[in-house]
């Protein structure tokens, strides 16, 4: 699942650098979409179970999420980290 694209880009950007340069700005949009896609598709096939499961588990979710997201961008910042990274991080830490 992780070595095939990592694999796929490296080849790309070896045998076909200048399309990959052109195409690199919109990577980051296509790979927030995707990953909100990936994310939709799980919460909506066990849609049934986390409204069963009432509203506790939801908002803890979404607390969880939420602030590993800023913690992730927070700390990142005070280790002067740039903004780039950042957000990376910011994201990682928060979709775990």
């Amino acid at each position: 699942v992780v070595l095939a694209p990592v694999l796929v880009g490296a080849i790309m950007n070896q045998y076909f650098h200048g399309f990959v340069m052109r195409l690199s700005p919109f990577m980051p949009l296509v790979a927030v979409f995707t990953v909100a896609i990936l994310c939709a598709n799980a919460i909506a096939q066990n849609a049934s179970a986390i409204l069963i499961s009432g509203q506790q588990v939801v908002m803890a979710s979404c607390v969880l999420h939420t602030s590993g997201f800023f913690f992730g961008l927070l700390l990142s910042r005070l280790l002067r980290i740039d903004v780039a990274s950042s957000r990376t991080i910011s994201i990682e830490v928060g979709m775990q």
